[in-house]
């Protein structure tokens, strides 16, 4: 009998696996009317359901170029400063992962497979994981910030204005964990609408906040740089508030966090997540690296322009990246829990396509506005000759992050992460030696480290593809 039973298991995957190949039999003549057809059908949905979620996006990083664009008016060094700690919050980031990670595709299978009390499961201990990660870094970041600043490279007036911005980052982490969590709960229900209002809300205020926060209004002086941190803080405390009262309102409560909080959940919660947490935190890591052996030695100018290039620019560009592949990740959760691979497969054709053509459209972005846009954030001429430099070269990578974007969110939809750690790490662990010896010992400068940046980029886009044109991930798991 156990063999019996293996046997069937066995031939009940190769057909699975034979259902999801039929809709790309004929891919070498071209696909059939009806597939291309079906295709469109889920590219106009798609679009439908990421819209919403790319001005959400947008709107959860514009953190990023609102810090930078009132942060200019205290000099190169505070710009410097907020520049090197950007990889601090992703870092951070990596840990609020563990719990919003596996949230996405466990709860959308979920209830792709009409199971609603596993879902309301999975929410509640998402959000009593990442609520624990918060207070945790909350109590401990302060702590470290001037260990952090040192291992980042930073000297003199920089290190300082860096610590203060970082003991102020790690006091808002509450809100700043809870928040991704909340957005990829309603991802999971197949709403992109809520998260936009709410990053709205977050982008509205924190907008108001800085100025005041930073440069301070009539007899309250202002906190300087650590205002900006402070700002991005309370603004996204009061969308975290609004989202978790329209999740109780919509789920009638099943969702909130209960008393009783089980192991099970939460394991299975980060055995999903860790892998793609921990190639977050690898790039992070890689970025610190970054700082404190090759940006180190080119100035605060290189620092604050790289900053403003990454931050400004691909703060614009990859949350459209990331709208359109969540949306693709959170549809083919639910198709999977269907069982429809053939709808898994439309869909990530779908989400291909508009990934180039979004990678196309910020390519010619970089190449003509950089130059109009760039002295709006630049705080000097050095910082802005570099951050132009920046956009000229990394321009030429943006369809290829934009694909990578695409297939790796279709490994984490179907919950195969494992996979994500080993290609995203040893991507972005080239980076450093081959930036160091191009930059430095080569004297290729700024220059030179951008295009190993392209180049390694490009290199993970081409491996993604590969991993998902072999379907595996489409075989039901046992």
């Amino acid at each position: 009998m156990p063999r019996a039973r293996s046997r069937a298991a066995a031939a009940a995957r190769a057909r699975a696996r034979a259902r999801a190949l039929t809709p790309l039999a004929e891919d070498g003549a071209g696909p059939p009317a009806a597939e291309r057809a079906g295709v469109g059908a889920e590219r106009r949905a798609l679009l439908a359901l990421a819209w919403p979620a790319v001005l959400s996006f947008l709107l959860t990083n514009s953190w990023r170029f609102i810090d930078h664009y009132w942060v200019r008016g205290l000099g190169l060094e505070a710009q410097a400063a907020v520049s090197a700690c950007f990889f601090v919050s992703v870092m951070n980031y990596a840990l609020h992962f563990l719990a919003a990670g596996g949230a996405l595709p466990l709860v959308s299978q979920a209830l792709g497979a009409r199971r609603e009390e596993r879902a309301a499961e999975l929410a509640r201990h998402a959000l009593v994981l990442a609520a624990g990660i918060g207070l945790v870094q909350t109590v401990l970041g302060p702590l470290l910030a001037p260990h952090i600043v040192e291992w980042l490279g930073m000297r003199g007036e920089t290190a300082a204005q860096g610590v203060q911005f970082t003991r102020a980052m790690y006091a808002v982490s509450l809100s700043l964990a809870l928040a991704p969590v909340i957005d990829f709960l309603f991802l999971a229900r197949g709403d992109t609408r809520t998260p936009l209002v709410l990053q709205a809300l977050a982008a509205a205020l924190n907008w108001v906040l800085n100025p005041l926060l930073i440069f301070g209004a009539g007899e309250f002086e202002g906190f300087g740089v650590a205002g900006a941190a402070w700002a991005t803080g309370i603004a996204r405390a009061a969308s975290v508030l609004l989202g978790l009262l329209l999740l109780a309102r919509r789920t009638r409560g099943a969702w909130m966090p209960r008393r009783r909080v089980l192991l099970e959940p939460l394991e299975q919660l980060v055995r999903v997540a860790l892998p793609n947490a921990l190639s977050i935190a690898v790039y992070s890591a890689v970025y610190w690296g970054l700082q404190g052996l090759v940006l180190a030695e080119l100035g605060d100018a290189v620092r604050a322009g790289l900053g403003v290039g990454f931050q400004v620019f691909e703060g614009l560009s990859y949350p459209c990246y990331v709208g359109i592949s969540l949306a693709a990740a959170a549809q083919i959760g639910r198709a999977i829990g269907e069982r429809d691979p053939a709808l898994a497969w439309r869909i990530v054709r779908a989400g291909r396509q508009l990934a180039w053509i979004a990678g196309g459209f910020w390519t010619l972005v970089f190449l003509a506005a950089a130059p109009l846009v760039a002295p709006h954030f630049a705080s000097d001429a050095a910082a802005l000759r570099e951050t132009l430099r920046y956009t000229s070269i990394v321009a030429f990578s943006q369809v290829c992050v934009a694909a990578e974007a695409v297939n790796e969110r279709v490994l984490l939809g179907a919950g195969r992460t494992r996979a994500i750690f080993w290609i995203a790490s040893a991507g972005n662990l080239l980076r450093l030696p081959l930036c160091w010896w191009v930059a430095l010992p080569l004297g290729g400068g700024p220059a030179g480290m951008y295009w190993v940046l392209n180049a390694t980029s490009a290199l993970k886009a081409l491996t993604y593809r590969w991993l998902v044109q072999r379907r595996r991930w489409l075989e039901p798991r046992e």
